[in-house]
């Protein structure tokens, strides 16, 4: 009989525990984003002065690289942060979930005020853009928090909703 060798990534299952957290948009999100104290040991920074570049993949599976930085204040998204919140136009009181893949890779879910999964369709990724330049049109997204009990839909091109 044949030895069958097979991976972490074919199996359900994995002993490997991928960490999580959350935060919740308050205040001036938009220029940094603090990463919970208590959360920082899960992250391999490294002992060494400056800042280091960490991967966030959106719910679209698109990526970002921005800057960590360690300050006396905490640990902070920063260079690059700015330009995510943007791309998935990110309002205050909607809030992230970060899971840590290792390797300074973090996968993230975005949910709106109701506390439901945005839900985004990518545009930019080989689909019909309806007409739109691919380099501008940056997401779609489904937004059910209307008060005529509609959804809508909104482009993002350069952060502004175009619909």
């Amino acid at each position: 009989m044949e030895a069958i060798d097979i991976g972490a990534d074919d199996l359900e299952w994995s002993p490997v525990k991928r960490q999580h957290f959350f935060k919740v948009l308050i205040g001036d999100f938009t220029r940094r984003l603090r990463i919970p104290s208590k959360f920082v040991k899960h992250i391999d920074i490294g002992k060494e002065a400056g800042n280091k570049t960490a991967m966030l993949e959106g719910p679209t599976g698109r990526t970002w690289y921005v800057s960590i930085e360690k300050t006396t204040d905490g640990m902070f998204f920063t260079d690059g942060w700015s330009k995510f919140v943007q791309d998935h136009s990110l309002k205050e009181y909607e809030f992230m979930v970060f899971r840590y893949n290792g390797s300074m890779h973090f996968s993230l879910l975005l949910f709106d005020k109701t506390a439901c999964e945005r839900e985004f369709f990518d545009l930019c990724n080989g689909k019909d853009n309806g007409g739109l330049k691919k380099e501008k049109l940056n997401a779609v997204y489904v937004d059910g928090g209307k008060s005529n009990g509609k959804s809508s839909i909104h482009q993002e091109e350069n952060g502004n909703e175009l619909i």
